[in-house]
């Protein structure tokens, strides 16, 4: 997922709710894995990551991806994964007060966010249903 830097890094000021797109191993549903980089996660951890820019692409190269609208999560969720064979999934995450983070656009998605902190909660607020 590339990241279209909209703003200046900023540093959360208080915990903002937000929502990642992960896939959901489909024969041991409790292991979950990053949607886009199948890097391995676990519900109730934080995870902290280095923010790199490419200031040439104006694009976040390191980061923690997540949405900060529901709806274009769902939207975004629905319209990639065709592509996988894990079922898609939509946790509700933290990125904690303290974190720093981009405000940016993927595609046609303007609600993203890259972060060097995030927490996920055990709420998978949407499943993508298989056809």
């Amino acid at each position: 997922m590339c990241l279209k830097i909209k703003s200046q890094c900023l540093e959360a000021k208080e915990d903002i709710t937000v929502y990642k797109l992960l896939e959901r191993n489909i024969l041991s549903p409790e292991k979950f894995r990053s949607f886009y980089r199948c890097v391995p996660v676990e519900l109730e951890k934080s995870y902290e990551s280095g923010l790199e820019v490419d200031t040439y692409y104006n694009e976040i190269d390191k980061g923690i991806h997540s949405m900060a609208n529901l709806k274009e999560a769902i939207e975004l969720l629905e319209w990639e994964s065709i592509y996988s064979s894990w079922s898609g999934v939509i946790v509700e995450c933290i990125i904690p007060k303290g974190a720093h983070y981009y405000n940016g656009t993927f595609s046609n998605f303007p609600g993203c966010i890259a972060s060097d902190t995030i927490t996920y909660s055990n709420k998978v607020v949407y499943t993508k249903k298989n056809n």
